[in-house]
């Protein structure tokens, strides 16, 4: 079994380790984490000097260990078991197929070992935490994850949502646009001016940003509006008000004797 020093003086070799099911959308979805992690660009406010105990520059590249091929041994790996000991979070991506895998249990159970429980990040993929998470991870305070999660009829959860006198410690929704301008989206979302219409969710007040969408929504020239809203959100990515996991790729499937079929940029079909 592999052992390691203090956990408060451990210098990790892993930012993270990913569990995963190597089948499908799981692998698929392990990749991608694992690329968004490591290309990973830190917003400015979260940056700190390079001398700091502990700190994160803005030079510093995530590393991820996520194991390619399924183990076909009974036990884990002395490479996997390294790998989990030199890591500082485990990342578990939870679906309906995870329970149906005794590496993923193993993997989790090594982790809590070694490095108890603060630091493992379920991520759900599919279905609902009790049919997606293994029985290591069901009792989410025993990890560190103090919520309570609730859910809600469409309608009813977007006046919740939308409630600036409810309290929200975090909440997951989906935008679209109805155009293809990108003010549809910027200035309702994070327009300080749309606190009060309740678009703006999350409170979020820049008044760089907000100079830059008030003059693009003013201005006629075309190119000059895209270089503000590229400016505008160079803000927005910065300073991460929401954090976007998912851009969801639509396909379709039709017959090859319809002809004139075309998909606009918003995921629908142009008739």
């Amino acid at each position: 079994m592999v052992e390691i020093e203090n956990e408060s003086e451990k210098k990790y070799k892993y930012d993270a380790f990913i569990s995963y099911r190597h089948i499908e959308p799981d692998l698929t979805i392990a990749k991608i984490l694992h690329k968004m992690i490591e290309k990973f660009n830190i917003p400015k406010h979260l940056r700190k000097a390079s001398n700091e105990e502990n700190s994160i520059d803005d030079k510093h590249v995530f590393r991820v260990f996520r194991d390619r091929e399924e183990l076909s041994t009974k036990d884990l790996s002395t490479m996997i078991e390294e790998a989990i000991a030199n890591s500082k979070n485990l990342i578990v991506i939870c679906s309906k197929r995870t329970s149906l895998s005794p590496w993923c249990r193993k993997e989790v159970q090594l982790f809590k070992k070694i490095h108890g429980v603060n630091n493992i990040i379920p991520v759900l993929i599919e279905g609902e935490p009790d049919e997606a998470f293994i029985d290591e991870l069901k009792n989410l305070k025993a990890i560190g994850v103090n919520v309570q999660i609730k859910t809600y009829q469409c309608a009813s959860y977007v006046v919740f949502v939308e409630n600036p006198s409810q309290e929200k410690g975090m909440f997951l929704m989906a935008w679209n646009i109805a155009n293809d301008d990108p003010d549809e989206l910027l200035y309702a979302l994070y327009h300080s001016s749309q606190i009060t219409a309740h678009t703006n969710v999350v409170f979020y007040k820049n008044e760089d940003f907000d100079n830059l969408i008030s003059k693009a929504r003013e201005t006629i020239d075309k190119e000059k509006r895209i270089d503000l809203y590229k400016k505008a959100q160079d803000i927005i990515q910065e300073e991460l008000p929401h954090y976007a996991i998912l851009y969801p790729m639509q396909n379709f499937a039709y017959k090859k004797t319809i002809k004139g079929i075309e998909v606009n940029k918003r995921g629908y079909f142009n008739f």
